[in-house]
C-alpha cells in the first residue's frame, strides 16, 4: 500500500504488520488510520499520528454479532463498522495497542451490502443497507444513531436484484453540481446481468435513473466513477475505460448530437379508491423563474423555452405487454400541436411573455381506475447548450364514478 501526502510523492507502507492484503477502505481518525482486514474480522490500526507504522496487537475485534465486517467510515466522534447485518460505534479510549472501546448502546441491526457504497454526506452516511431477512435499501445513518430508509418502493425493487456473487461491482460516488449534492449508486443487476445507476437527490428527496439513450433500444448505463474538475462532470464509463465529459447545460452527446432526454415517472395513482374515474384532461404546468429575466446567447433566442414533450400513461399496474401499457393521447384528443410540443421555436423578448406561466393539454383521455404518467421531454437537437426548463406539475381533472361509468361525481386534482 502506498500513502500520498499532497506536495510529496507517494510513501509506501512496507511494515509487515500492516494488512495489505484484502481489506476495507482506509479511515483517518483521531490522528490513526483504520483498515478492517476482511479475512480475520479485525480493526487495525497505526500508530499514532504514523501511518506507515503498524503494531501485529494493534487492532480490535467486531464481535457483538457474528457477521463479517463489510467496511469503515467516521460517524460524528465515533468510528463505525458495517457489517453483514450490523454495525458497530466505536471511541477512541485512549489505550493502546488499540484504541477503540466498543459503544455497547449504539448496535444497530442494519448492515452494509458493500463497503463501495458507502459515502458521508453533510455528516449523515448513505450506504446500500442490508439486513438478517436480506432486504436490501439505501439508507441513511443520521444524528442519534438513527436509520432512516431513503429508498423507494421502486428503487427497493431494482436493487433486490443485486447479484449476491458480484457484491463488488456494486459501488457509489457523490457530487455536487450547481449547489445540488446527489448520492449516484450503480448496482449489478443479477436477472440480465445489466448495470444500473440510480441516482437520489439529497436537496429534493428525488429519485433518478440515469442510462443513455435516444428513443432507440441501444440503452448505454451511465456506470463508472465520477470527479468535479473545474468545470462539467467527467465520469469513466466501467465497461469501456472511456472518459466522459457531461456539462449541467448541455443536453446533446458531442460526438453523435443525440438528444439528452429526461423523463420523469409518477406513483401510481387511484384516489384511494377502486372506482372508475373518467380523464378529461391531463396538463402540464411550468412556471416562470420569480424576479428573473432569461438570458440570451447573443441570437435573440432565450434560455427559458419549453422542450418538446411526450405524454404516456399506464393504467394497468405497468403490466409490460399490455396493449395499454403506456398509451399515448387518443386518436382524435384536443392535444397542442399533436404530439405536446410547446413553444420549441418561439422567441420571448417582453417581459410579460417571459413572465407567464406556460401551459399544455390532452383532453378526453379516457377510464382508469389506477393510473400512473410519464413525460418525456427533451430541446431541439440544434438548440444544445442551454438549460432545459422543467415542467412543474401534473393537473389532471377527472370525474370520480362507483364501479362504471355512471353516476359520477366531479373531481379535480
Amino acid at each position: 500500500a502506498f500513502l500520498f501526502k499532497a506536495g510529496s510523492t507517494a510513501v509506501d507502507i512496507s511494515d509487515a504488520d500492516f494488512p495489505a492484503d484484502n481489506i476495507t477502505n482506509p479511515v483517518w481518525f483521531s490522528n490513526y488510520l483504520f483498515v478492517g482486514d476482511l479475512d480475520t474480522n479485525r480493526i487495525y490500526n497505526s500508530s499514532l499520528s504514523n501511518p506507515t507504522t503498524w503494531s501485529a496487537l494493534g487492532y480490535v475485534t467486531p464481535t457483538a454479532f457474528g457477521d463479517m465486517i463489510r467496511g469503515l467510515s467516521v460517524y460524528n466522534n465515533y468510528l463505525v463498522a458495517f457489517k453483514e447485518y450490523t454495525m458497530e460505534f466505536y471511541e477512541d479510549k485512549g489505550t493502546t495497542p488499540s484504541p477503540l472501546a466498543l459503544i455497547k448502546g449504539a448496535l444497530q441491526h442494519y448492515g452494509c451490502l458493500h463497503r463501495h457504497t458507502i459515502k458521508e454526506i453533510d455528516g449523515d452516511i448513505i450506504f446500500l443497507s442490508n439486513d438478517t431477512a436480506k432486504r436490501k435499501r439505501v439508507s441513511v445513518l443520521t444524528n442519534n444513531f438513527q436509520i432512516k430508509h431513503i429508498s423507494t418502493p421502486w428503487v427497493e425493487q431494482v436493487i433486490q436484484g443485486i447479484s449476491d456473487t458480484e457484491i463488488a461491482l456494486n459501488r457509489a460516488d457523490v457530487l455536487t453540481i450547481e449547489s445540488q449534492t446527489f448520492y449516484i449508486l450503480t448496482i449489478k443487476n443479477a436477472f440480465n446481468s445489466a448495470l444500473v445507476t440510480l441516482v437520489y437527490d439529497v436537496d429534493e428527496h428525488t429519485w433518478y435513473h440515469w442510462k443513455s439513450t435516444a428513443f432507440t433500444d441501444n440503452i448505454i448505463p451511465i456506470a463508472g466513477n465520477f470527479i468535479v474538475p473545474a468545470s462539467g462532470l467527467v465520469w469513466q464509463n466501467r465497461e469501456t475505460g472511456l472518459l466522459h465529459l457531461m456539462y449541467p447545460n448541455d443536453h446533446t452527446d458531442g460526438a453523435s448530437s443525440a438528444k439528452v432526454i429526461m423523463q420523469a415517472q409518477t406513483p401510481i395513482f387511484d384516489d384511494g379508491n377502486n372506482a372508475l374515474k373518467l380523464l378529461n384532461s391531463v396538463e402540464l404546468v411550468h412556471l416562470p423563474k420569480a424576479n428573473k429575466t432569461p438570458s440570451t446567447d447573443g441570437t435573440g433566442i432565450v434560455f427559458d423555452r419549453l422542450p418538446t414533450t411526450y405524454i404516456a400513461w399506464s393504467k394497468d399496474d405497468y403490466a409490460i405487454g399490455s396493449d395499454e401499457y403506456w398509451s399515448g393521447p387518443a386518436a382524435g384528443a384536443d392535444i397542442t400541436q399533436g404530439r405536446l410540443v410547446a413553444d420549441d421555436t418561439v422567441t420571448w423578448t417582453s417581459p410579460a411573455a417571459q413572465g407567464k406561466i406556460r401551459r399544455m393539454k390532452a383532453r378526453r383521455c379516457g377510464y382508469f381506475r389506477r393510473i400512473s404518467f410519464r413525460v418525456t421531454q427533451s430541446l431541439n437537437g440544434s438548440l444544445s447548450n442551454r438549460p432545459i426548463p422543467i415542467w412543474e406539475y401534473l393537473e389532471l381533472d377527472y370525474d370520480v364514478g362507483e364501479s362504471s361509468a355512471k353516476n359520477l361525481d366531479k373531481g379535480e386534482n
